[in-house]
């Protein structure tokens, strides 16, 4: 069975089709991508810190522990 690439009916069918898989597929990698945008927002934030403690002559694995004391606490 063809369906015609003009059927509204076809078309709704496989875009119907692909919103499913879409939104199985996001809820699945929702952990993964959680993590990850959280890690993206948390480097966003601690960045200017880690930057301004650099400038002010500590060191830079040392700047690094402290934004991560500061982020723990």
């Amino acid at each position: 069975m063809n369906i015609n690439s003009n059927s509204v009916p076809g078309r709704i069918l496989v875009y119907s089709t692909f919103d499913v898989i879409l939104t199985l597929g996001i809820r699945e990698l929702a952990p993964i991508l959680t993590t990850i945008l959280f890690s993206v927002f948390a480097a966003l934030i601690f960045t200017p810190l880690i930057r301004w403690l650099n400038s002010k002559g500590v060191s830079g694995g040392l700047s690094v522990l402290l934004a991560n004391l500061l982020f723990a606490l």
